[in-house]
């Protein structure tokens, strides 16, 4: 069966925060570098898919190595938005928790040979919790224009790219056998879906770059006088 073009544009439009970053250079806050990170890690993880499909060879098991990796980009991407230390330390914490118990997962539970049945839930609504949280969080604290804040839209973004994955696997590891149309309809649902979270991340993105309303690091990490120093490690 050829495979849609709906699914290449959806997985093409991964690469649109990195398109958007190029408006600030160096000057691209560490939370959208990661987030940037983010998009074009799943941009190559697709790629390795496609070359895997396109040959009839089974690539279920790329996504226990991508969806993870993804998810790890995102939490330290969100870690840099936190208004506190610990709440920063808090996220990134999470994410070693979040592999150490994808690692017990796959070994204990999961077929790496087809959709995933707890693996993608727990990571989907991990990130939506997280992302939900970390906006509203700073939405307590604006008071400047929501629409000019790159977490807001980012979060956004990212409540509805992993929102709309939490039971999709489950369920087309249920109905693969039986119904590959219901399936594949709701998997080009999704992958609108996708396309709508990655256009709201690049928004985010090409925001100017704005001081944060908070205090230590976080703050210091927004003020454009610092984001053009070379980073140390970048986050999701």
């Amino acid at each position: 069966m050829p495979i849609s073009s709906l699914f290449y544009i959806s997985s093409a439009s991964q690469a649109a925060p990195a398109l958007a970053a190029v408006r600030h250079g160096r000057n691209l806050p560490m939370a959208r570098r990661w987030t940037v990170a983010w998009g074009l890690a799943g941009l190559a993880f697709d790629a390795i898919l496609l070359f895997y499909a396109l040959r009839g060879r089974n690539n279920h098991w790329l996504s226990y190595v991508s969806g993870p990796s993804q998810t790890v980009l995102a939490l330290i991407a969100l870690s840099h938005w936190q208004p506190s230390v610990s709440g920063r330390q808090f996220l990134r914490v999470t994410a070693v928790a979040f592999v150490a118990t994808i690692v017990v997962l796959v070994v204990s539970v999961e077929n790496t040979a087809t959709f995933s049945l707890v693996r993608r839930p727990v990571e989907s609504l991990l990130l939506v919790v997280a992302s939900l949280g970390t906006l509203l969080l700073l939405v307590r604290q604006e008071q400047g224009n929501l629409f000019q804040r790159d977490w807001f839209w980012i979060c956004v973004g990212l409540a509805l790219r992993y929102g709309a994955a939490v039971a999709l696997d489950p369920l087309a590891r249920l109905l693969i056998g039986d119904s590959r149309t219901v399936v594949l309809s709701g998997l080009k649902v999704k992958a609108v879906v996708d396309m709508a979270a990655y256009l709201l991340i690049a928004r985010g993105v090409w925001c100017p770059v704005l001081p944060q309303h908070s205090s230590g690091r976080s703050s210091l990490e927004h003020s454009p006088s610092l984001s053009s120093s070379p980073p140390s490690a970048r986050g999701s």
